[in-house]
């Protein structure tokens, strides 16, 4: 019994890791997509999100978990996204030139 519950805890451990870390740096590639929407570089930052975002649901899917659990771990993860962006809005991204002199 003591096995089942230490192998739940470290599943658990692992799916807050993975999703603390999906939720971080998606909100960073969002930001970088605001920030350039305009430039052709926004297609590398969507992209890297599409991969950002599968790459999340197939970790949660390794973990071992049913279809319905991995959607609403996935859609908690996106509304605190949502949360993140409408209470900070976004970081303002900009080049910077570097000159070597």
């Amino acid at each position: 019994m003591d096995d089942k519950k230490e192998g739940l805890f470290i599943k658990a451990i692992n799916i807050i890791f993975e999703s603390m870390g999906f939720i971080i740096l998606s909100y960073l590639l969002l930001s970088s997509m605001s920030s350039f929407r305009k430039k052709p570089v926004y297609i590398l930052f969507f992209t890297t999100n599409i991969v950002l975002i599968s790459r999340f649901w197939r970790i949660l899917k390794d973990i071992g978990m049913n279809n319905v659990v991995v959607a609403i771990i996935f859609i908690i993860c996106i509304a605190i996204l949502v949360v993140l962006c409408l209470r900070f809005g976004y970081l303002l991204m900009t080049p910077i030139k570097l000159t070597i002199d």
